[in-house]
């Protein structure tokens, strides 16, 4: 099991980075997916942070079906059920989402 409170933690860290509010219900974003399952990739997708007011469960992230074309069987991935850190790097941020069962792990770049 991982930490679900560092989930949330990393999900709003890149949500400060990418300078969306943590209040509103769907915040759109773009961005490039460069590695899956430790093989480096090249591709891009757009998706959107929900943010559920009215529960404790910190934000989720959603893509569009383009996500499916890397080998990624889910559009939405939550603190609850998948592993998040989130590390900047010479100006840009990396979002690391791991899932433990099937396996699998993909870092997306914004």
């Amino acid at each position: 099991m991982h930490d679900n409170i560092a989930a949330i933690q990393a999900l709003q860290e890149c949500m400060v980075f990418l300078g969306l509010a943590s209040n509103q219900m769907a915040q759109p974003f773009h961005c490039r997916v460069v590695e899956v399952n430790g093989k480096r990739v090249f591709g891009t997708s757009q998706g959107h942070f929900e943010v559920d007011l009215h529960s404790h469960s910190g934000p989720s992230i959603c893509f569009d079906e383009t996500i499916r074309g890397f080998g990624i069987q889910h559009e939405k991935f939550v603190p609850r059920y998948q592993a998040f850190e989130f590390e900047e790097k010479d100006g840009d941020g990396y979002l690391t989402i791991r899932n433990a069962s099937p396996s699998y792990s993909f870092v997306i770049k914004f």
